[in-house]
């Protein structure tokens, strides 16, 4: 598997398999219910498509490694916008919202790891990982030690039980899914990206080596 791949496919396999055993486990309510659809959007389902485009088309990405800030600066405003209080209440009132919210993190994390995967500058790539990754940690531990319920949604927008359920406990779940899954996802490419620098520049180091001069 080519390494580039393998970058894309570690890290959403990792969350699949953690977002599997916390939806078996725990209730989610309505604030840490579209948080695991924005984690499955993003760190499952985007790295995946991208992996499979890659595969088939081949590695395609701007040289001068604009296209990888450009991404990377997108999903992270796109995702600290969805997640005001205003944005939140919005998308809980409207299914049509909600929807265009899920898509549009979903096409600019797709384009995300499209640039992260075909990166011709490696560290690029780790750089852009984890200023990513810490942003999405900032916005989760918001929502874990926020001393209340952030989301001001109107009641006629939610079912009794959902409104019920509005509380910072839900929140503070919702924070947690974050967490872990920007430190699976951001981080762990990040260390596998690492991990394959290092061990070409211990390869190319033990060529020069034995090159005679």
């Amino acid at each position: 598997m080519p390494p580039a791949l393998l970058v894309l496919l570690v890290p959403s396999a990792t969350v699949l398999a953690l977002g599997c055993g916390v939806t078996l486990m725990t209730g989610l309510g309505p604030i840490s219910r579209p948080m695991a659809l924005h984690i499955a959007a993003m760190s499952v389902a985007a790295p995946l498509c991208a992996w499979g485009g890659l595969s088939l088309s081949g590695i395609v990405s701007p040289r001068d490694g604009t296209g990888i800030w450009t991404a990377s600066l997108l999903q992270l405003v796109l995702l600290w916008a969805w997640h005001a209080p205003l944005a939140q209440a919005w998308a809980m009132s409207s299914n049509a919202v909600a929807v265009g919210m899920h898509l549009s993190l979903f096409l600019a994390a797709l384009w995300f790891w499209w640039t992260l995967a075909a990166a011709v500058r490696q560290w690029q790539a780790i750089f852009a990982l984890l200023v990513t990754g810490k942003l999405a940690c900032l916005l989760g531990a918001l929502l874990i030690f926020a001393p209340r319920v952030l989301c001001a949604a109107p009641a006629a927008a939610l079912q009794a039980d959902d409104l019920s359920a509005l509380t910072l406990a839900d929140q503070q779940l919702a924070g947690l899914l974050m967490v872990s899954a920007c430190s699976l996802s951001y981080v762990l490419a990040a260390v596998v990206l690492a991990a394959q620098m290092m061990e070409a520049l211990a390869r190319t180091g033990r060529v020069g080596l034995a090159t005679p001069r």
